[in-house]
């Protein structure tokens, strides 16, 4: 007796189209997420009263990051940025939770970039360090504690359990704790 056992033939397409898939579900889910109305204008660096003036206003004075001795500033035109780093090793982009258009993250090693786009000109947005080989300008890397930060920014943040926040002429910093060991940094425009 002689058993024929039927096997289903997979298309080779299959991990193409799963891929493809999960984008599709990534972008539906970005775009479910960001059931906040955007921000049309993004908040002008400097504008203490939390409203908008012109749009033309750039660059933020705040803190600033170097990395791979280009230096980065949060507001500012991304195309030099990263024409300067080169390419990166991953690149993905998904409709704005906070603005018009699309945002763009582009991550190297050890960093992540956020920019968002205004009119023709995408902007520095956020910058994430992710792990313990970039540290800032200050020295700090992950894996430091609360009092390093301190001694490295001073006693100025706004302090909440398990955070330290910096605000610098449209800069927000921010240093994320757990278990009293740096698991986070952020240096962010802050929208208002």
């Amino acid at each position: 007796m002689r058993l024929h056992i039927r096997q289903k033939k997979i298309s080779r397409r299959s991990p193409k189209a799963a891929i493809a898939l999960l984008l599709a579900l990534l972008t539906v889910l970005a775009s479910v997420a960001c059931d906040k109305p955007p921000v049309t204008d993004p908040p002008v660096p400097g504008n203490s009263t939390g409203q908008n003036t012109t749009a033309g206003v750039k660059p933020s004075s705040g803190y600033s990051f170097v990395y791979r001795g280009v230096e980065i500033v949060i507001n500012t035109p991304a195309a030099p940025i990263l024409a300067e780093l080169g390419e990166p090793i991953h690149f993905f982009e998904a409709p704005s939770c906070a603005f018009q258009g699309l945002d763009k993250i582009y991550t190297y090693a050890g960093l992540e970039i956020q920019t968002y786009t205004e009119g023709d000109t995408d902007y520095v947005y956020i910058i994430n360090i992710m792990d313990d080989t970039v540290s800032t300008p200050e020295g700090i890397s992950l894996g430091a504690s609360p009092e390093e930060v301190k001694a490295a920014y001073g006693d100025r943040a706004a302090e909440s359990p398990n955070q330290l926040l910096y605000m610098s002429d449209g800069c927000q910093l921010k240093f994320v704790f757990a278990d009293g060991e740096l698991v986070s940094i952020e240096y962010a425009l802050p929208l208002i």
